[in-house]
């Protein structure tokens, strides 16, 4: 095999080991965001189920239960619609950031 060759060879292996260490870090920093999401929608849930259950235990009427069980549905469903909204951005950075490192 030719110097040129060996070259060439060595010169496309220290390329794609760049690329891999680019997606390592890239696929590292995605999943650090996607777990502080999840960690703050656990911490935020525990806040508002002990919220609930206070709100619960203070109910004088099965009418009041009907109103604070439609209130808590809609929060809980903006919540997730939030979450959601949050995996996605995480998720089409990730594939913007990977579609930057497969042109390269």
């Amino acid at each position: 095999m030719s110097e040129s060759t060996q070259n060439k060879m060595a010169y496309a292996f220290q390329e794609q080991q760049e690329r891999w260490n680019a997606f390592v870090i890239m696929a590292l920093g995605s999943s650090t965001k996607l777990a502080e999401l999840n960690l703050e929608t656990v911490k935020r849930s525990l806040d508002d189920i002990s919220h609930s259950v206070r709100e619960l235990l203070e109910l004088k009427s099965p009418q009041e239960l009907f109103s604070v069980e439609h209130t808590l549905m809609q929060e809980r469903f903006s919540q997730f619609l939030a979450y959601t909204v949050e995996v996605r951005e995480i998720v089409s950075e990730f594939a913007a950031e990977l579609g930057q490192i497969t042109r390269i």
